[in-house]
């Protein structure tokens, strides 16, 4: 993929050769991991587009993005976020084929709040693709508050706390009023359960739009019921955008949470029965119906093409798959031959590395 230099983030990693001074034989060869050195050469270079690796066959974004998200999320800075939002705006505005690869769950590079920011980018694109455009959400907003999400759990810090603490007078007075759950004992010490609060007062500080800030305030609030940080129902707000962020970046949070556990809890059928545990988060009132099925729909649990070995030992390659049932795809053995998996009583036990 051809980025413009100004959306250049040190962690990227070159799909192609540069040729920063011919005279001097100066290159960065493909495969380099950019550092802020490499990206100020190539800009003195003159050098105006550069080409990156993005997504691969099961992937919508891919582990080059792994990487670079979360080398971006250690160093916190918002500029990055920034540019990270427009790049991967860009690569979904070019994605016909949404999809996120599971097999994920089986490396060490499992990292989730990575994975949690390309689940709900991936659902809100295919949100936007099947609503009204006058409900549709903004990705780059999706994506920075993805980003964002989880940066009060950085109030462990006493210093950060102290400063939350100081902010704007009337932002604190409002969530005070507002929110009986709320008091000042949010400030005496750090509590992780208030991270969405001290994630809102972050975002405030760096004034960013309002829709993501409250977005990230709302992102644990359940969809119906009590018992939640702010006892406030998404389902009892007015429907608007940043709701519809809060929304997403809910599910896309519980929804990472649960194929973790249940990989860690059954090692020998990691991904068999991950339907019927969202089917309850639904039923539940954690998430938004309407959500969950359009989450179906482009994170199945096993992707087209993917090879998979069964519970009797066979190796198999997905045909297809049914979004209604994304638990039960169509499966044949290696020369081609359909397997039923529900009349020979026979399971996914997990995916196959080409």
């Amino acid at each position: 993929m051809k980025i413009d230099n100004s959306l250049l983030i040190e962690g990227m990693v070159l799909s192609k050769n540069i040729i920063l001074d011919e005279n001097l034989n100066e290159t960065l060869n493909c495969d380099t991991i950019l550092t802020m050195a490499d990206i100020v050469r190539i800009k003195d270079a003159g050098i105006k587009e550069v080409s990156v690796h993005v997504g691969d066959k099961y992937n919508t974004f891919g582990p080059y993005f792994d990487y670079l998200i979360k080398s971006i999320l250690e160093r916190n800075n918002i500029d990055e976020f920034k540019a990270l939002a427009k790049i991967m705006c860009d690569i979904l505005s070019k994605e016909e084929l949404l999809q996120y690869d599971l097999s994920i769950y089986l490396s060490e590079n499992y990292n989730h709040l990575v994975n949690s920011i390309e689940i709900a980018t991936i659902v809100a694109k295919k949100y936007n693709d099947v609503t009204e455009k006058s409900k549709q959400v903004s990705l780059e907003k999706v994506i920075l508050a993805s980003l964002l999400q989880d940066s009060g759990r950085r109030a462990k810090d006493k210093k950060l706390l102290l400063s939350l603490r100081n902010s704007e007078p009337n932002i604190i007075g409002e969530l005070f009023k507002t929110y009986s759950t709320l008091s000042e004992e949010i400030f005496t010490y750090y509590d992780s359960k208030y991270h969405p609060v001290y994630s809102y007062l972050i975002c405030k500080n760096y004034n960013l739009d309002d829709d993501i800030c409250k977005a990230i305030l709302f992102h644990h609030e359940k969809e119906t019921g009590e018992y939640s940080l702010l006892n406030s129902p998404l389902s009892d707000i007015e429907e608007s955008e940043f709701v519809i962020i809060a929304r997403i970046l809910k599910l896309a949070d519980l929804y990472d949470i649960i194929v973790r556990n249940n990989v860690e809890n059954n090692k020998n059928l990691p991904f068999v029965g991950i339907g019927k545990q969202i089917d309850k988060m639904v039923a539940s009132g954690f998430v938004n119906a309407r959500l969950t099925n359009i989450l179906k729909t482009v994170i199945p649990i096993y992707q087209v093409g993917t090879k998979v070995l069964l519970t009797d030992g066979t190796k198999g390659v997905i045909e297809s798959n049914d979004p209604n049932d994304y638990n039960n795809p169509e499966v044949v053995d290696l020369n081609g031959k359909p397997i039923d998996l529900e009349k020979e009583n026979i399971a996914i036990i997990r995916h196959l590395e080409d």
